[in-house]
């Protein structure tokens, strides 16, 4: 706190400037106001009064902007207000002079400006005095130099009255400003006062308050137990009441505030026993614990394990009821269930397949056998083709069927995730449509995973699929990879999302089940979805969904990520090269086809290689490219297609000729190739192909 004498002087500036303001303004009305006493008296002078009364209206305007500026500063704010009245004493003299001189009325203005600057501002004594006499001299130097009709009577007069109001006017100011400045004295003695009885305050409440924390030390203890806790806690009456409910009780229902209402509200319908039944064991002693469900503020059920107990407060009993979330437990329960349903599904189906399988390896061996034969008509043939149609279609059925039932063994090698993605959509860009659009948020790292590409695509392309066909509209599908990190271990987050039609809540908890499908009769098998489940955790991930009926659905997919990338050689499988002139390598991955072809070229005299895998066609390719005269190759083939597989050949060695061999020769309009031989062939049919592009 300021001490008093700095305290009197800010206050004293402070009143000093605020009234000088408010006087400079009261100046300027009252100048311009008087003109009209100038009409009326001196009618011939108004216009030039007028304008002397403007002239010095503007500069009390001046003074006023001057004086807000320097209020700070005492000395520079008493130089403008000395400056300002004796601007107005100056003009109010010319005024006199030119309305008589020493007989003139209009000295009353003298008199007016003394009491506007000594009755109201609280000017010190000296500066009062000063002031006064330079007002009076104003006044009379004038009218003894310049005024050439002197009235003596009237000059002696006006004069005597003029320094008697001045006189009085300064003993009344020195009094006035004594007064004032006791009053300032006496409001600084009430405002350390003030700070006083505040500071007395202060310490007293801080006593208080020290008094009532070491007071209900246990009772804040407790509260922030209640508060705390991980469980939620409830209190509510013998009718299920609420009346207290802790943080994480209002959090696991969605509420800000449970008070006030009934438990039972919240109960979704179960077949434990009713609330007042529960009660009554409680009122007879019996512990009570129970898995009960509650509705969420947003409407999805809670599972949640709750302990009961009696208290009596006041002989007023209460039931506390602990309520622990058991979400997470009834996840891996439900987790450890369905893998064991799983285990059991796929040892079935996996023995079934196995069957099943060689059935269409016979169907499908035979009718290449009797396609062969020439004088089978052309009906015959025909429904030759529709069984070899249907027994590929069969074949696909039996090949997710193998992969969902895990027997046929991943080839895990260290690939980078995006790589993956990039090739997993070529495979499918023919099949995209073209109201969809595919959109690739990528990280810029690496992303190094452990895994099989081809199950890896595999994956990739049946969500895909399965967006395509969630978006009759058209729509956007949406592939991100990102690098995380939970509890120590980074991972990488495949995620693809859909602005689709969305899974329905019903549905939801059976989409990765077998034979499970939503989709229309004859249009899905419904092990696309079991079988991402089963390679996503071949792979040691997790797989999650989000879905919003409407909006679309978006499957997050969690894979271990490699810091490190081991060295990995795979050697190529031992590949004689041939001396001989013509060699064509042959690709399909069905071994009937490739050993009808081999047979019916190397009774023709051509060097024959032939593989069923894709990938190893392009090492051997890499190895004999300058050897190889023709690829003849298969366009629907389960580890790359056959599409990609040509363009890599071309990459390698643009000349190369290609032969497709395909049963749909409708996919093979946008590939690159020299010639398409659909499937099936005879081998006449075969030979001249092959001898069009190749002289033995």
């Amino acid at each position: 706190m300021l001490d008093r004498e700095r305290f009197v002087e800010k206050e004293l500036l402070s009143a000093y400037t605020n009234r000088a303001l408010f006087l400079l303004l009261c100046g300027v009305v009252a100048f311009l106001a008087i003109a009209i006493i100038d009409y009326l008296v001196y009618p011939n002078l108004f216009f030039s009064f007028l304008l002397l009364r403007i002239s010095i209206s503007l500069i009390l305007i001046v003074h006023y902007i001057l004086l807000k500026h320097y209020r700070h500063s005492a000395k520079t704010c008493l130089l403008i207000i000395s400056s300002a009245i004796v601007f107005s004493a100056f003009f109010i003299q010319v005024m006199v002079l030119q309305t008589g001189g020493s007989s003139s009325p209009y000295y009353v203005g003298h008199i007016l400006l003394a009491l506007f600057f000594m009755v109201m501002l609280p000017l010190n004594e000296f500066a009062t005095i000063v002031l006064a006499s330079v007002v009076f001299l104003i006044y009379l130097i004038p009218i003894l130099t310049l005024d050439t009709h002197i009235v003596k009577k009237s000059i002696i007069a006006h004069s005597l009255f003029l320094g008697a109001a001045l006189l009085l006017l300064a003993i009344w100011r020195f009094f006035d400003q004594k007064r004032f400045i006791r009053e300032l004295n006496l409001l600084y003695d009430l405002g350390e006062e003030r700070a006083k009885i505040k500071y007395y305050s202060q310490e007293l409440e801080k006593l208080l308050e020290q008094r009532n924390k070491e007071l209900s030390m246990s009772e804040i203890l407790l509260e922030a137990l209640f508060e705390n806790a991980s469980d939620g806690i409830l209190i509510t009456n013998i009718k299920g009441g609420i009346i207290r409910a802790n943080q994480k009780a209002c959090e696991l229902h969605g509420f800000d505030k449970l008070e006030g209402m009934n438990i039972r509200l919240l109960e979704a319908p179960s077949s434990i026993p009713s609330w007042e039944e529960r009660i009554k064991q409680l009122l007879e002693g019996q512990p009570l614990v129970y898995e009960i469900e509650h509705y969420h503020k947003d409407g999805h059920k809670i599972p949640l394990e709750v302990s009961c107990s009696i208290m009596e407060v006041n002989e007023q009993k209460f039931v506390q009821l602990f309520c622990r979330d058991i979400s997470e437990r009834k996840k891996l329960q439900a987790e450890l269930i369905y893998s064991q349903k799983m285990e059991s599904i796929g040892i079935m189906a996996g023995g079934i397949a196995h069957d099943f399988n060689n059935l269409l390896a016979a169907i499908l061996g035979n009718v290449e056998l009797l396609s062969m034969h020439e004088e089978i008509p052309d009906f015959c043939l025909q429904k030759l083709k529709d069984i070899e149609q249907a027994a590929r279609s069969a074949s696909q059925i039996v090949s997710k069927l193998l992969d969902f039932a895990r027997r046929k063994p991943s080839q895990m090698v260290t690939v980078n995730l995006n790589d993956v993605i990039h090739d997993s959509i070529r495979l499918i860009s023919h099949l995209k449509p073209e109201n969809v659009k595919i959109e690739l948020n990528l990280t810029g790292s690496s992303v190094i995973i452990k895994g099989d590409p081809i199950r890896l695509e595999q994956v990739l392309v049946n969500v895909i699929l399965n967006a395509f066909d969630a978006m009759p509209h058209g729509g956007t599908v949406t592939i991100e990879t990102a690098v995380e990190e939970r509890g120590g271990e980074r991972s990488v987050r495949l995620s693809i999302s859909d602005t689709g039609t969305g899974i329905r809540p019903e549905h939801l908890p059976h989409i990765f089940d077998p034979f499970f499908t939503t989709k229309k009769k004859g249009r899905g098998t419904g092990l696309g979805l079991a079988v991402v489940y089963g390679i996503v955790k071949e792979h040691q991930g997790k797989i999650d969904v989000e879905t919003t009926l409407g909006q679309g659905t978006t499957f997050h997919m969690h894979f271990p990520l490699i810091e490190e990338i081991p060295k990995e050689t795979q050697p190529p499988r031992h590949i004689e090269q041939s001396k001989r002139l013509n060699t064509v390598l042959v690709v399909d991955d069905e071994e009937r086809i490739l050993s009808f072809v081999k047979d019916v070229l190397e009774r023709e005299g051509f060097n024959v290689i032939t593989t069923t895998s894709p990938t190893e066609a392009l090492e051997i390719f890499k190895v004999l490219r300058r050897s190889l005269h023709l690829v003849i190759t298969d366009l629907v083939m389960p580890e790359m297609e056959g599409k990609f597989l040509i363009e890599n050949l071309k990459k390698l060695s643009p000349k190369t000729k290609i032969i497709v061999i395909t049963g749909y020769p409708s996919l093979a309009q946008e590939v690159s190739a020299e010639a398409i031989l659909p499937k099936p062939f005879d081998a006449s049919k075969l030979i001249s192909t092959v001898k069009s592009f190749l002289k033995n």
